[in-house]
């Protein structure tokens, strides 16, 4: 069962955290210090899950580059975070692979932090002083 709020997605009780796990920018980390809580975007979340989900069904073994559906899943998200944190909201786009977000699941009330080394982001769960899911 999923719940899609105002300030994010849950799913069988955890919360849909957005990351990029590849070296370059970090997208949850970039903006940190401005509290967008844009790595708990319900809208961001459920268009990385679509992409996840097609690229999962359709491409088995296939290389994916350039694939219409998955370059305007990708535009969807880049519009929405424009429209919404700014048109200086940046994002890396890989280019033919586009962009590589992925979702961690943090059960819902435990604290998080991401945590970023050349843009590669991870998350660690539940300890104190971090954001809550």
């Amino acid at each position: 069962m999923k719940n899609i709020n105002k300030e994010k997605f849950i799913k069988n009780g955890c919360v849909a955290i957005v990351i990029d796990p590849n070296y370059g920018s970090g997208f949850s980390t970039c903006y940190s210090n401005d509290n967008t809580g844009c790595e708990k975007d319900p809208v961001i979340a459920e268009l990385v899950l679509e992409r996840e989900e097609y690229i999962d069904k359709t491409f088995k073994n296939y290389n994916w580059e350039k694939d219409e559906k998955i370059i305007e899943i990708d535009q969807k998200i880049i519009n929405h975070c424009k429209n919404k944190y700014g048109s200086d909201f940046f994002i890396h786009d890989w280019g033919s692979k586009g962009l590589n977000f992925r979702i961690e699941w943090v059960s819902e009330g435990y604290s998080y932090r991401i945590t970023e080394h050349d843009g590669k982001e991870s998350i660690e769960v539940d300890c104190t002083d971090w954001k809550i899911a």
